[in-house]
């Protein structure tokens, strides 16, 4: 541990008290900088232009030759996390919602880490991300659009990382990449679902619930089919309270016209609802390796419960941008969060007719 100097302060390496007098002095860049006699006023100057030194270290541009330290990946997010996880836009509120700060810390405990925790930050190659990503398609199965997901989490650590390192948040010194090694890497194909639920297929449902005595599986349902929410927005909302949300995939706000009148009952719901599902007589099965399986590409799903809302409503006529924003698609996300409440007075059209048509199921 360093000791304090005449003064009492404990100064960080680079910086000195001589005879009195502050001194930044960094002998590999050629500086010894005085800042005058040794005050509160004079340390806070030296401080701060010892960090600019660093920062210049850091970024490579102190004309000297440094060789950083090294990090693992793994430290690289734990470093970025917090920093993301408290960014703030300019009116001081948090840019990222607490279901958005779960996802990522999700997709980096679960995904990243294990395949990429122990390779040195500055050291991951394009190659190796996209092994990666077809290793998920291919070997596990997993969805396009969930691996672009992901590949979406691992590029933001590496663009914000480096972000925060020129901003000057992060002090001290690591080796960073030339660049974001996900830039030049392609991104999974997506395979678009094409099931929607038809009318027919909703009233079976609706009567498959209330004959396993399931009325709140139901209540779900209806819900989901006139918010066109997805599953984890609906396990967020409050009972007596009108739709006032986020969406958790893209953060987008969604404020509807609509009130939540019951507690919704999410106990056990996949096997619930694929219990309704089957009852209904809707679920399509294939053939793999001679068993019997569950067809995941042509099985209406909750989820595709959104699409279906919104193909009704664009089948009534309305203004696709209307449509779009009662979604609570990103691209209006800028219209919303400034003009949402002029406007939501025109989507009660929109919420009535589609409780009137949940109501005729």
């Amino acid at each position: 541990m360093r000791k304090p100097c005449q003064h009492g302060s404990v100064l960080p390496r680079g910086m000195r008290c001589d005879h009195g007098y502050i001194q930044v002095r960094l002998d590999h860049m050629n500086i010894c900088r005085n800042f005058g006699a040794h005050t509160k006023d004079s340390e806070e100057a030296a401080f701060i232009f010892l960090g600019e030194c660093r920062r210049r270290i850091a970024l490579g541009k102190a004309g000297v030759v440094f060789e950083a330290p090294q990090i693992s990946f793994a430290k690289a997010c734990d470093i970025s996390l917090p920093f993301w996880q408290n960014e703030r836009d300019a009116d001081g509120r948090l840019m990222h919602s607490e279901a958005a700060v779960y996802e990522r810390i999700r997709v980096i405990e679960k995904e990243l880490k294990p395949v990429f925790g122990k390779i040195n930050f500055d050291e991951l190659t394009t190659q190796q991300v996209e092994d990666w990503r077809e290793i998920l398609t291919t070997e596990r199965g997993v969805s396009g659009t969930t691996v672009n997901r992901y590949q979406g989490v691992l590029s933001g650590i590496y663009s914000d990382l480096m972000k925060y390192v020129k901003a000057g948040k992060i002090k001290k010194a690591f080796r960073l990449p030339a660049e974001n090694p996900c830039l030049a890497a392609t991104w999974a194909k997506i395979k678009t679902r094409k099931v929607i639920w038809t009318d027919y297929q909703l009233k079976k449902l609706k009567l498959s619930f209330m004959q396993l005595g399931d009325a709140d599986g139901w209540e779900i349902c209806k819900l989901a089919l006139k918010s066109v929410l997805s599953l984890s927005d609906l396990k967020a909302l409050e009972i007596g309270q009108m739709i006032d949300t986020e969406r958790s995939k893209t953060g987008v706000p969604v404020r509807l016209p609509i009130t939540v009148l019951t507690k919704l009952n999410f106990v056990n719901w996949r096997k619930r609802f694929e219990a309704a599902r089957d009852l209904a007589g809707v679920t399509v099965y294939k053939e793999v390796d001679g068993k019997r399986v569950v067809d995941q590409d042509q099985t209406p799903t909750l989820r595709d419960m959104r699409k279906s809302g919104i193909n009704a409503l664009t089948g009534k006529g309305y203004d696709q941008k209307l449509v779009s924003q009662y979604a609570g698609h990103s691209s209006v996300k800028t219209t919303e969060s400034v003009y949402q409440l002029r406007i939501d007075e025109k989507l009660k059209p929109l919420a009535d007719d589609l409780e009137a048509w949940v109501s005729g199921l």
